[in-house]
């Protein structure tokens, strides 16, 4: 049952006083006055503990300190439930002549304090569940996304406009250099058997991302005309992985909305930032014509990320410069 309505914590404080009222005859010989006591008892501890539990849980996140949670929840309902309790008994004792007041409060106290722990445990178990539930609808969006991203990857790594380019280049080459075409043919198809093989994977060797995006920036480089500089300085990072075809996606953005010329040359630096991170870099140089996009790559890479780590993908566009930084990953 969930406690968070009045209603159902009504229901609850019910049931809960029938056993209570008969462990309490069998003890001290109770009347109805006890039950009645008791169950305003009960109904105000509730109330006391969802709002405690609701309070905690925007200072003490359950997800992200459970330990001093625990602690917390713990204190909290040894204060709090003599605070209920003890008012409560006064006025049944004085206007309805309920016979506990010294020292038998502390028999009753005692009682109203395991039923208030159980009513901490239902509370936080309800705030837990909640969570969970809301978690796995996360997951579900997340991974839908995931999907999407990895699809419109896919498509733009084999689009018409990718291949149309690559032809032309081919076509051109075959008649002025047939070994430099032999050469650009055979790192097509190897690109195009890399992305065959990890189209279904969600991240690959970041050793074998940086090879694939070697054999890519030949085929840009033939492409521009020599006019698109990338140097790659990448420590050896055993184990690290990345998302397939980022370093693509990020070198397909810079040359969209950037001029890449004899004129005005495009240089991307591709560096780790220690073993957690690496960061992408290119100078800002914008199109004479504007290139209007939709971000959706970079929004998809985004997405591709938040289903795979907490870490955020960072943007920062100062200094005439467009840097991006995205985690490297463990498998």
């Amino acid at each position: 049952m969930k406690f968070n309505t009045f209603k159902n914590r009504l229901i609850t404080s019910i049931f809960l006083v029938l056993p209570s009222y008969i462990l309490l005859y069998l003890v001290n010989g109770a009347h109805f006055d006890y039950s009645v006591t008791l169950l305003l008892i009960l109904i105000t501890l509730f109330e006391v503990h969802s709002w405690k539990s609701n309070w905690l849980q925007t200072k003490l996140p359950l997800e992200e300190s459970l330990k001093y949670r625990l602690w917390a929840e713990t204190g909290l309902t040894l204060l709090l439930t003599p605070i209920v309790v003890i008012p409560f008994v006064y006025l049944s004792h004085h206007y309805m002549e309920m016979e506990i007041w010294w020292p038998g409060i502390f028999k009753f106290i005692l009682l109203a304090l395991s039923f208030s722990l159980f009513i901490a445990a239902f509370v936080n178990a309800d705030v837990i569940i909640s969570q969970w539930k809301q978690s796995l609808i996360q997951n579900k969006q997340l991974e839908k996304e995931n999907i999407k991203a990895r699809l419109a990857t896919l498509q733009a790594q084999i689009s018409p406009h990718f291949l149309f380019n690559n032809f032309n280049v081919l076509n051109a080459l075959i008649d002025d250099d047939p070994a430099l075409a032999k050469k650009y043919l055979e790192k097509l198809s190897e690109i195009y058997r890399y992305v065959l093989n990890q189209k279904e994977e969600e991240i690959v060797l970041l050793e074998e991302e940086i090879q694939f995006i070697k054999d890519y920036l030949f085929l840009l480089n033939i492409r521009f005309n020599g006019h698109l500089e990338c140097s790659i300085d990448i420590d050896e990072l055993s184990g690290s992985m990345i998302p397939p075809a980022t370093f693509q996606l990020l070198v397909e953005n810079a040359i969209k909305h950037n001029e890449v010329s004899g004129r005005k040359p495009l240089s991307i630096e591709i560096k780790n930032i220690g073993s957690k991170f690496l960061r992408i870099e290119n100078k800002l140089q914008p199109k004479q014509v504007s290139t209007r996009g939709t971000n959706l790559g970079l929004q998809n890479l985004k997405n591709r990320y938040k289903y795979l780590t907490d870490e955020p993908v960072s943007i920062d566009t100062s200094n005439q410069t467009f840097t991006l930084t995205v985690p490297l990953l463990s498998y």
